[in-house]
């Protein structure tokens, strides 16, 4: 038996050690030397009680109104600071794909589509698309975009993905390419 056990609302008997629920006050008879550490209650229903109380105990004895100032700051949104509200918003969201969209005129567009055209300075054209040259979705620096045609763009992925292929599968060797 660990040493102070009499501290814990315990005492030895000759067939283990009697210890009183912290709830109810029952007496629990603790045979196993493991139940010191984890028996505390006669059942979980009192183990439940206990911690709401213990829970609603420590929030009452720390309640403080919130002050005009704190519910300006959260605004309308119910508490929940999402998008501009946020502290660490930094302009736009992305998508299901992983795409960077951005507001353009009332409309959320991608992040890459919207530079494209800035630098051509015409919208895009139906056949058109741009490419990612690293496959980073977010990765929207002007080196890395390639404005194509769809099927150029289709060929570009195939042609990545059977490069791949060869060499994680086919045993490539990457230096006698170079």
């Amino acid at each position: 038996m660990p040493a102070g056990y009499e501290a814990r609302n315990c005492h030895k008997v000759n067939d283990g050690v009697v210890r009183f629920c912290r709830n109810c006050g029952q007496q629990l008879r603790l045979k196993i030397r493991r139940d010191l550490t984890r028996k505390w209650f006669c059942s979980r229903e009192c183990s439940s009680k206990w911690w709401f109380e213990k829970q609603n105990r420590f929030l009452l004895q720390n309640y403080k109104p919130w002050t005009e100032e704190q519910r300006k700051k959260i605004g309308a949104g119910g508490g929940k600071r999402r998008g501009n509200r946020n502290g660490r918003f930094k302009g736009g969201y992305t998508n299901n794909w992983g795409y960077h969209l951005i507001q353009d005129n009332g409309k959320q567009r991608p992040y890459h589509c919207v530079k494209a055209e800035q630098i051509l300075e015409r919208h895009l054209k139906q056949e058109e698309c741009i490419h990612h040259i690293d496959g980073n979705t977010l990765n929207n620096k002007n080196g890395n975009l390639i404005i194509c045609t769809r099927s150029y763009h289709n060929f570009l992925h195939h042609t990545m993905s059977a490069l791949y292929q060869q060499l994680v599968f086919g045993g490539l060797n990457v230096s006698s390419r170079l």
